[in-house]
């Protein structure tokens, strides 16, 4: 078995692989070690990232960015309580749910009831309540909402008051 001191001669003797040799010797960095980054550290002052130092900066204080106020857009389709179809409505006890609360309680009824395929976890298998609301025997359960979407009402929507 050849050393690395000797694999690093031969490398240096062939002269095809010398160019390839010096390339990347340059592109290795020697590593510092703890105590020369931390004395490093110590010696510069730190800039802030994006803004160039400048000779007409002056001490002065910085106002505080002011934190903008999380806009509503859209229709806000998620956390409202829509009416739900008679099928679904029968396997969530309720007949109006938002969105959310639909597929929370759907993967828990999946788990409970364990309908995961056993070849395939990434699948459910439906039983006799909840093929009428998937229509399928088998689908994935990353895509249930793929499945429910026909199952709101949304002209039936109720906004919920949040905090």
């Amino acid at each position: 078995m050849a050393t690395i001191a000797q694999l690093r001669k031969l490398l240096i003797s062939t002269p095809s692989l010398q160019g390839w040799y010096d390339k990347t010797k340059r592109r290795r960095r020697r590593r510092k070690t703890k105590a020369e980054s931390e004395s490093e550290e110590e010696d510069t002052p730190k800039q802030k990232r994006g803004k160039k130092a400048s000779d007409d900066d002056d001490d002065s204080e910085e106002e505080p960015k002011k934190k903008k106020k999380p806009t509503a857009k859209g229709k806000r389709r998620f956390i409202k309580k829509c009416r739900l179809s008679p099928q679904l409505a029968k396997v969530m006890g309720e007949e109006n749910m938002a969105r959310h609360e639909v597929v929370k309680k759907m993967w828990s009824i999946i788990k409970e009831k364990q309908l995961y395929d056993p070849k395939n976890k990434q699948f459910a298998i439906c039983n006799a309540d909840l093929l009428p609301v998937f229509k399928v025997k088998r689908f994935r359960t990353f895509g249930t909402m793929k499945y429910l979407e026909t199952h709101f009402f949304e002209e039936d929507c109720i906004e919920i008051q949040s905090n």
